[in-house]
């Protein structure tokens, strides 16, 4: 990912997570879950989708990136 000033924060995400558009916030909050930066039960979604299912789909994202040396 480049530079800050480069990141769109108002462009919608599909993430293959919830298998949807989501946007901006979602996306960042859901990252930082999955990833374990963030108490993953803090994000209600997160809880109703299984564990495995996620990796997968989270792997799958191009934003993931960002987040992706934490997982696991």
């Amino acid at each position: 990912m480049g530079k800050i000033d480069n990141v769109d924060f108002e462009e919608d995400r599909y993430c293959p997570v919830f298998n949807r558009i989501i946007d901006c916030e979602w996306c960042y909050e859901s990252l930082m879950g999955i990833s374990k930066l963030a108490k993953k039960s803090a994000i209600k979604e997160l809880d109703e989708i299984a564990e495995d299912k996620m990796e997968d789909a989270f792997l799958k994202c191009k934003k993931s990136r960002i987040a992706s040396r934490n997982w696991k």
